[in-house]
């Protein structure tokens, strides 16, 4: 075989992993391969095939009360369970064991706070497009405007860029803060969610042109603006504390 044959046959027998940045393929192997997402996509696969089965079962009014846990289901899921593993899990990366192998690599902070907010992002389309087939049962099953549907469950994947940094920067605060930030969590979180649907209608109504279209317009630009200042606040304050850790004394 020439050197050339040897050489591309080489190149197709890689990993895909070696494509990309070992702490960004850490990350998504403790995420992916973790109890965590586990037990969440198990979650996700029970309860929402009973909320979706039994929706198809009853009558009007208790349809609107499956519609509502429904909707309760996917943010607890897609926005909840980010925040709970914030709160509760504790960062590796800052254990002093870990933190002579970090400075040796030369890995920036910046650089280790954005790998694990992609790793979360991924996990959290991945929930989404598992989530999908049973937005499909609910259109089928009537009484469901499936673009709604759809862009609601968008806009819900698209929030967890705003979670997914809120939940970094609590991995790397002490126990009292995050006490406190699970407190302020309680408040924001459901005005957080009640934001998303006057998005979705502001987004619905934007398509009939007129005031909803600037209506549509402002709602889009609000949460560019909020969720880029959120991310930037979130990464920078936690990139200090690993900047503290990987400073060489």
């Amino acid at each position: 075989m020439r050197k050339s044959e040897t050489a591309s046959t080489a190149v197709r027998g890689e990993d895909f992993g070696d494509w990309l940045s070992p702490v960004l393929v850490k990350e998504f192997r403790q995420g992916l391969r973790g109890h965590w997402f586990a037990w969440v996509f198990v979650w996700v696969s029970l309860s929402m095939a009973f909320l979706v089965g039994f929706r198809g079962l009853v009558g009007e009014e208790m349809r609107a009360r499956l519609d509502w846990a429904y909707w309760l289901n996917m943010g607890l899921v897609l926005h909840g369970a980010p925040l709970v593993k914030g709160m509760l899990a504790i960062d590796e990366d800052l254990d002093e064991s870990r933190l002579p192998l970090l400075r040796m690599a030369g890995y920036s902070a910046d650089w280790l706070l954005g790998c694990k907010w992609v790793s979360m992002m991924v996990q959290a389309v991945l929930l989404g497009s598992a989530m999908l087939p049973y937005a499909l049962a609910r259109y089928y099953t009537g009484g469901v405007d499936l673009v709604k549907e759809l862009m609601m469950m968008g806009w819900m994947v698209f929030g967890v860029a705003a979670v997914a940094g809120v939940a970094n920067w609590m991995m790397t605060m002490t126990v009292s803060g995050r006490v406190v930030m699970g407190v302020l969590l309680l408040i924001f979180v459901p005005l957080f969610e009640g934001l998303l649907m006057l998005t979705v209608n502001a987004l619905m109504a934007g398509t009939g042109g007129g005031a909803g279209l600037w209506e549509f317009l402002a709602y889009v630009a609000m949460w560019l603006v909020g969720i880029g200042v959120l991310f930037v606040f979130c990464m920078s304050v936690g990139a200090a504390k690993y900047d503290s850790n990987l400073r060489v004394s």
